[in-house]
This record gives structure tokens, sequence and C-alpha cells, in this order.
């Protein structure tokens, strides 16, 4: 899936994993591989935007209005996170 198809698939996260906010972090547990992450700041408000099952699109102009940042700057960092997360486990793309 190229960077321009993912802007517009909607993010959902899995099911597989638990998560907890710790003084401002979100930890994660994925069940399969038992790996935990942390989300802090920009992470944490990606992370809160796949909760609503925002597209790729739609979280990037989320953080570009919050962090008063530029979208096309900001659209490759979040592309590359998003991916991550999904290689994780830990959210797909519809």
């Amino acid at each position: 899936m190229s960077e321009t198809d993912v802007l517009t698939r909607r993010v959902r996260r899995s099911t597989e994993h638990i998560e907890t906010e710790v003084d401002g972090e979100i930890v994660l547990m994925q069940f399969s591989s038992g790996a935990f992450f942390s989300m802090d700041d920009t992470a944490r408000a990606v992370w809160h935007q796949v909760e609503d099952g925002r597209t790729v699109h739609e979280i990037i102009l989320h953080l570009a209005e919050v962090f008063d940042g530029e979208a096309s700057v900001i659209a490759s960092d979040t592309v590359i996170f998003l991916r991550d997360l999904e290689a994780n486990g830990l959210i797909h793309f519809e």
C-alpha cells in the first residue's frame, strides 16, 4: 500500500492488546508477542485518534492543528509510525 493509498484508509485498534496510562504515558502490551510499547506526546495523540476510527489523513490534519505544524511535514512521520503499529499488531487499516 503506497503512502497515497494509506491516507484514505481508516485506522482501527487491534483487540490483541491491553493498555493503561501511567504518568501521562500510554503503556501497551501486545498479547501474542508480549512486547510493551510506551507512548507520550505525539504518539499518544495519534493513539487517541485511532480510537475514534479516523482516516490517516484526518489524523494528520488533527496533529497539524494541535501541534501547529505543516500537514505535509507531519504526514511522513505519522505514516511511518502507523505502519510500525500495524507491524506490531496494534492496529489495522480498513
